[in-house]
């Protein structure tokens, strides 16, 4: 499960590293889509570690 969830971060990197190297912008609705993954990511393993446990 934690590869699978894992994975979802590849298009956080991508728009992190386009904003860092080639200096794009991130709108107001960008930066809102990414914490959702992120919060969604960690609910998840946070869910999987509780049920392994």
């Amino acid at each position: 499960m934690a590869v699978s969830s894992l994975g979802l971060l590849s298009p956080i990197m991508a728009v992190a590293l386009g904003w860092l190297v080639l200096e794009q912008t991130m709108s107001t609705v960008s930066l809102f889509g990414m914490a959702t993954v992120l919060a969604s990511v960690l609910a998840v393993q946070w869910n999987s570690a509780a049920t392994q446990a």
